[in-house]
């Protein structure tokens, strides 16, 4: 919480001898490493087991620097291929967003596009019970953390809602749901481009039993995921969706055993990042423009989007990689 230098850098030596004690980096003196200055973020090298191992730990170690409900790693294997790690931290309220988690994940949110050196974003939750089961409804009661008069101001903004700044976000975002997606974090799994979900995972939008109408996007996000009448249903009823029904109808791409959720997920976040950044920025903007706009108007975003990628340093490197019968290095530029 320091927001001091000073602060940052005690931060960074209790996370490093974190690291060190569960033996995921090697042991590394910190007076080698310079003070990092406020904009730059301290990165170590990992590998792919190393990465996988880190992110499991996280789920059950609470004592080393981080925001108060948003742990945010930056890691890379071997290859820099580089991805962003958000893991929402409240398990023992199964990670519902309270005021102060709400903040944290936009300004991750908003962060990410800015970082050229990110690839992609990882998000999961803490602990083995959810992934997140939306608001804090404590907090949005006579009484509660949230004075009421904002929480009305809070719903009149559209510009508010979670689920537009993960729309913005222009680098691949994989959700690894460990648990219940409920609400909000129901519909974090629908922003995210691909969602891979524990055999323990289960789904419910939530808001008809505390007499809402579907909020955090869903009216928009779920009807395009699995359709008008079964999106209208799953809000009426408001019944669990297992893990198994949940793959069928296309919430998440496939469905996992528990203990390989983070192996799969990285696996796939890897071969993300290694992909051509201007070519997945622009395909993401294809498909959700695909969803609203007329083929007219889509066949001349694919035009603009041709000319940006054909015309991009990625696409000559490709094309000479192709020749050379070897894997393309992307830079995105």
């Amino acid at each position: 919480k320091d927001s001091t230098v000073d602060g940052a850098f005690r931060i960074i030596k209790t996370f490093w001898r974190f690291l060190q004690r569960e033996e995921v980096v090697e042991h590394n003196p910190m007076d080698r490493v310079e003070r990092p200055r406020r904009e730059k973020r301290l990165l170590k090298v990992c590998t792919e087991d190393q990465i996988r191992k880190l992110l499991e730990t996280i789920n059950t170690k609470s004592d080393y620097g981080r925001r108060d409900y948003a742990l945010v790693l930056l890691l890379a294997d071997t290859g820099l291929r580089l991805m962003e790690a958000l893991t929402l931290r409240r398990p023992e309220k199964l990670n519902t967003f309270n005021a102060a988690m709400r903040r944290e994940v936009r300004e991750v949110f908003a962060s990410v596009n800015d970082d050229t050196e990110v690839r992609c974003l990882v998000i999961t939750g803490a602990g083995d019970r959810a992934f997140c089961a939306g608001a804090d409804q404590t907090e949005r009661s006579d009484g509660g953390a949230i004075p009421l008069d904002e929480v009305r101001r809070h719903n009149r903004d559209p510009n508010s809602s979670t689920a537009k700044y993960i729309q913005e976000i222009e680098k691949p975002i994989v959700a690894a749901v460990n648990g219940v997606a409920a609400g909000g974090g129901l519909a974090m799994v629908l922003g995210s481009d691909v969602a891979i979900a524990s055999d323990r995972a289960r789904f419910r939008v939530a808001h008809r039993d505390l007499g809402m109408a579907a909020m955090d996007a869903l009216g928009w996000l779920l009807p395009r995921a699995v359709g008008k009448q079964r999106a209208f249903e799953m809000y009426a009823t408001n019944r669990i969706v297992e893990a198994e029904e949940a793959e069928r109808v296309g919430l998440v791409l496939k469905v996992v055993p528990h203990a390989e959720l983070m192996t799969e997920t990285m696996e796939l976040a890897r071969t993300l990042a290694d992909g051509p950044p201007i070519g997945l920025k622009m395909t993401k903007r294809a498909i959700l423009r695909g969803s609203t706009h007329s083929l007219e108007e889509y066949l001349e975003f694919e035009r603009l989007a041709y000319q940006n990628c054909y015309f991009s340093e990625d696409s000559k490197e490709a094309r000479k990689a192709f020749l050379e019968k070897r894997p393309p290095k992307f830079q995105g530029r």
